[in-house]
Parts: C-alpha cells; sequence; structure tokens
C-alpha cells in the first residue's frame, strides 16, 4: 500500500464547538493550570490500492491508520502532565463520514481540547485501533511540532514523517565507466510497518546514513543522509583503475536497509582508425619491448595473401605491413615471439603452410619454411630455441609438433589433440620444461617435454571439454564446456593439480590472457552479444564487455572476440572493434580502455 506522510489541518479547518467530540470528559484544570481550549485536527486518509503494493501517489496519510496519539510535552516552554489525546480512525462514524464514492479518499475532522499558548506536541498514527484509551500496533508516522494555540479552534499545522521498518537503496548510475571521475546519486525506497510506500511532503522519522565498503577508495560519500523521500546521498567515484565491486549499505535505527552494489565497465580512453584494415581479424599481439602491435590478416591488396600488420603502439599509425607468401592465399594464425622477433603460423590448407619470422626492429621479412602440418597455433616456451605448433597432417589427428629453430623442420610429434580453428590451444608452462595442448574429445591435456620433444604427462580433465588456456605465474587457467554444456573456466596448479571450478560464463571461450600484474583475465567469448569478459581474479567479479559500451555512432558495431593486449605495465588493454558504416564495407578502429 502507498504510505505517505500524515498533514494535519493543512486545507482549511473545519472549526467544531469546543463540546464537541474530542476529549470527551476533560475535567476541569486544576488552579495555576494551562489554560484550555479547542483545537482542530484534519486527517485526510488515501484509499488503499487495489492493485499496486507500492503506488507511488503523493498522498498525505498511510491507508494502514487506524489511531493516533497526541502527546503535550511543554506549554510556553515549561514541562506540563497534560493528558495525552487518543483517537480512533474509524469509517464511517461521526468524525470520518465514508465518502462518496469508493476508492476516494477518507477525510477525518477532530476537534480536541489543548493547552492555550505556545504548545509543543507530539502527533503519532498507528496501524491497529485503540487497546482501551492506549495505543496499540505498529507506528506508521509521527513527529513533534510546536504551534501557538488561542483555544479558539485552531487548526494544528503539522507534516507527519512516516517511520520506516525498511529501505531499498538504489544507485542513479551502475556500472560506472573506469577513466573518467563521476558522482552518483543515492536513492531510498522506505516502507512502513504494513509495507506502504512512505512519500513526501515530511521526512523519514530516522534518517538513513548511507555508508560504501571500498578498501582502495576510489569510492567515498560525499553526502551521507536521507532525510525524506526523494532525498539523495552521493557517492564520489575518483576514475581509478579496479574491477572490484562496491558494496553501497545504509543504516538507520529499527530499519533494515538493502544495500546496492556500484559495478565498474572498462571505460574509453582512446581510439584510432585502422584504415588498411579492411578484412575481419582474429589475433592481436604486443611484441615484448611494448613498442609494436602485430596483427596478423590476410591482405585484400595482394590477392588475400597472408600479412602482418605492423602498428606503432604508441602513436597507433601502421608503420608496416609485410606480406608472408606472395602467391598464397593462406590464413595467418597468431604470433609468437622470440628474442623480440615475430613469428607467425600460416595455412591457407591447399598444401601452403608455413611459420613466416618478421624482424621487428626493421619490419621486414627473414624467411619462412613449409611443412606437412597445417599449422593453428604456435607457442614458443620461455628460453626455447624451438617453436611448438597445434598442427594438422593430411591424414594424423592434430598433434603438439616441435620445429627445430621455429622455422625449420619437424622434429617430433604428440599426437591426439582436438581443439577448435582460432582458438587458443597450447600455452607453455611457466618453466619452459612443457607444452599443454588440449584434447576436448577425450577430455584431457596432453603434454610434450620442451627439452627432447617426447611425451609428457596427461592430465584429465572430465567433465569439462577444453576449449582455451593460458598461465599466469604457477596457475593454469583452462576454459571449455561441461558435459551439462555450461561455459566454464577451471584452474590447475601447475605442475599437478587437479581442475578446480573457477568461474561460470555465458558463452564458450575462445582466447585467454591475463594482465601483466596478475590481477585480471581476460576472456575471449567466441559468440554472443559480450565478446570479452573480464575477470577480477581475487574476487571473481565477471565484468563483461561488448558491444553496448562506448560505440558511440558506430552502425551495427562489434568487438572482435580475440584480439587482446595488455598495455605496458598500466592497467589498459587494446580491442580490435570492427564496424560497418554503412552496412557492408567494414571498418576496423585500435581501441583503448581502462579497467
Amino acid at each position: 500500500m502507498p504510505t505517505a506522510r500524515i498533514i494535519a489541518g493543512l486545507l482549511t479547518s473545519v472549526l467544531l464547538a469546543a463540546c464537541g467530540g474530542g476529549n470527551a470528559g476533560h475535567t476541569v484544570p486544576a488552579a495555576g493550570a494551562p489554560r484550555e481550549g479547542s483545537a482542530t485536527i484534519r486527517l485526510t486518509i488515501p484509499p488503499a490500492p487495489a492493485t499496486s503494493a507500492l503506488r507511488r501517489a503523493p498522498q498525505y496519510v498511510s491507508p494502514s491508520t487506524k489511531s493516533l496519539l497526541i502527546s503535550v510535552q511543554t506549554v510556553n516552554g515549561q514541562a506540563t502532565a497534560f493528558p495525552a489525546i487518543a483517537l480512533n480512525v474509524v469509517v464511517p462514524s461521526a468524525a470520518c463520514p465514508a465518502p462518496a464514492q469508493g476508492g476516494q479518499s477518507e477525510t477525518c475532522t477532530y476537534s480536541v481540547i489543548l493547552p492555550v499558548g505556545s504548545v509543543a506536541m507530539t502527533v503519532t498514527t498507528y496501524d491497529q485501533p485503540l487497546s482501551g484509551n492506549t495505543p496499540a500496533g505498529n507506528q506508521l508516522s509521527s513527529v513533534t511540532v510546536t504551534q501557538q494555540l488561542s483555544g479558539n479552534g485552531d487548526p494544528i499545522l503539522l507534516t507527519l514523517n512516516g517511520v520506516p521498518v525498511s529501505a531499498t537503496l538504489a544507485l542513479s548510475t551502475s556500472p560506472v565507466a573506469i577513466g573518467t571521475p563521476s558522482n552518483i546519486t543515492v536513492t531510498a525506497t522506505a516502507l512502513d510497518a504494513d509495507g506502504n510506500l512512505i512519500v513526501g511532503p515530511g521526512n523519514y522519522a530516522t534518517p538513513i546514513t548511507v555508508a560504501v565498503t571500498d578498501p582502495s577508495g576510489r569510492v567515498t560519500v560525499s553526502q551521507s543522509s536521507i532525510a525524506a523521500p526523494g532525498a539523495n546521498a552521493t557517492l564520489a567515484f575518483n576514475g581509478a583503475s579496479g574491477l572490484a565491486k562496491v558494496t553501497v549499505t545504509g543504516s538507520a535505527s529499527g530499519v533494515t536497509v538493502h544495500p546496492a552494489t556500484l559495478a565498474f565497465v572498462p571505460g574509453l580512453v582512446r581510439s584510432d582508425n585502422l584504415a588498411l584494415l579492411t578484412v575481419p581479424v582474429h589475433y592481436m599481439a604486443l611484441s615484448p619491448d611494448g613498442s609494436k602491435l602485430h596483427i596478423p590478416y590476410q591482405d585484400p591488396t595482394s590477392g588475400t595473401a597472408p600479412a602482418l600488420l605492423v602498428v606503432d603502439a604508441t602513436a597507433r599509425t601502421i608503420v608496416a605491413h609485410p606480406v608472408l607468401a606472395a602467391g598464397s592465399t593462406a590464413t595467418p594464425f597468431n604470433v609468437a615471439y622470440v628474442n623480440g622477433d615475430a613469428f607467425v603460423p600460416y595455412s591457407d590448407g591447399s598444401g601452403t603452410y608455413g611459420t613466416a619470422q618478421v624482424i621487428v626492429a626493421t619490419s621486414t621479412l627473414s624467411g619462412n619454411s613449409s611443412s606437412i602440418y597445417v599449422p593453428q597455433y604456435l607457442v614458443i616456451p620461455p628460453s626455447s630455441a624451438n617453436g611448438f605448433e597445434l598442427g594438422t597432417a593430411t591424414t594424423l589427428s592434430p598433434a603438439i609438433v616441435d620445429y627445430a629453430g621455429v622455422t625449420g623442420a619437424p622434429i617430433a610429434e604428440v599426437y591426439g589433440l582436438n581443439c577448435g580453428q582460432f582458438n587458443q590451444c597450447l600455452a607453455a608452462s611457466p618453466d619452459g620444461a612443457l607444452v599443454y595442448g588440449i584434447d576436448a574429445g577425450t577430455p584431457q591435456l596432453e603434454s610434450m617435454h620442451v627439452s627432447d620433444g617426447s611425451s609428457g604427462p596427461t592430465i584429465g580433465t572430465a567433465p569439462l571439454a577444453g576449449t582455451a588456456l593460458t598461465f599466469a605465474g604457477s596457475t593454469m587457467y583452462l576454459a571449455g564446456t561441461t558435459s551439462g554444456s555450461q561455459n566454464v573456466i577451471d584452474t590447475l596448479a601447475y605442475p599437478s593439480g587437479s581442475p578446480a571450478s573457477f568461474v561460470t560464463l555465458p558463452q564458450a571461450v575462445s582466447a585467454l590472457a591475463v594482465s601483466g600484474d596478475g590481477a585480471t583475465l581476460f576472456a575471449s567469448q567466441s559468440s554472443g552479444p559480450s565478446p570479452l569478459v573480464l575477470i577480477d581474479i581475487a574476487s571473481k567479479n565477471v565484468v563483461t564487455f561488448g558491444p553496448s559500451i562506448a560505440l558511440g555512432a558506430f552502425a551495427g558495431g562489434f568487438v572482435s572476440p580475440v584480439p587482446i593486449a595488455n598495455v605496458g605495465a598500466s592497467r589498459r588493454f587494446l580491442v580490435i572493434k570492427e564496424y560497418q558504416q554503412p552496412v557492408g564495407t567494414l571498418h576496423t578502429s585500435l581501441d583503448e580502455y581502462a579497467y
């Protein structure tokens, strides 16, 4: 039911004779007691709503009102023992005639005997009739006022304050974008003891005090008190990085306050046009020294030959785009590095396979070699002179293939892998001893010893069929789909841990990356409206990142699901955003976000 504050005597009062109604039977005051006279109080009680328990109408009295109490504290500044006045609110009655039509407000008018002079009094309403001459039930509203009374039927002018027993906090904005300081308004929806919504114009009998739980200090309370319906508290966010949610709490004596949660999303810092890219891409990497971005793609100016776009990581300008294999229509895959130089595996599925080496310092092609294996993903373990690819021979199952000198001949294989194209299916252990590969069919992880190419330990991952894996220190993150079709990420402690549940995601994951500070896990989802997910590792808070964020005027835009690169030591990441404007014409931008 909608609760409102009580307003007594705000409208034109109805003057009744001093002997009519009110404190019948009140005794003649003793000598020296304050003079007494009549005063008038009027209540306008709204009807109970037929459908909604939280109707927001600007009424003045709770529809649950059944009685009221007037207690006099002082007269002309002096304490008094003037007896309290208790009144029932009964409809219909002489004081409270039934409304002319159903669904209309009820008006109750009482003439009461009160002291003459400056009178301080408290008026309280209740949700139950009097028990004898004593108030009963729950308090609905109350106020203490001081008014000059003449004893000639003065209207008592007051606005009662609702007595909340529960309240729910709400935020004007959540989530907020990281990187930009902002203010957030906190409001409260308060209910009385009968579940009626408390509305203005009065205050709350007990103000609600707002606080935040944020050890990082990013969010502070600049205005903490919510004193009335329609009033608000204010939070100040300084724009600093961090994905962990902040809990906004409230407190008031005798009130259960339900908290709100302030969430955060990456905020756009910079956007640059990559005019040369007019075809979809599947990967992006940041060179070890942080100076270059490498984006493998098929160059439409060279007959869709495999090429590598080299972008200055600071200026965000294209500095080179060497073709890896002229005359081929090969699809380039990912990028791996040795001594700062980039290696790109590629294949067109028709006999042209290879791994091309690009000298980063000069952005020129050093060489490439063909292979009997169709490559899908390349890793180069720490301190290794060899490259390890997920590759497939014509008549054999996918394998981890050990290549001499990265671009040399294959020297060892471990078969039995099963993983999707363009998925991040291989990862090198942090100590450089093993390369792990996904076998989604079994399901399990296969491995190969880096030192001699021999088979390593196998780790069962059932019921999780893997789709992507990566390491962060001694922890492996394995994404995949369970037998119950849930998309999850598990963790495994290297070298002998078993899979343990980490988080559940809405779509399947094709690539994983960990931020430079080890605090955030990035997951590229292969489909759905939010192709990139950021996970705060400590709190496991999942933040989806998709087309609805910072697309601006882009029409039909989406965030490419695989390209992720961390920018230096700062909490920044890069995505390639592909969009059509007009429809049918692909444009590409390189966007930097704070997180």
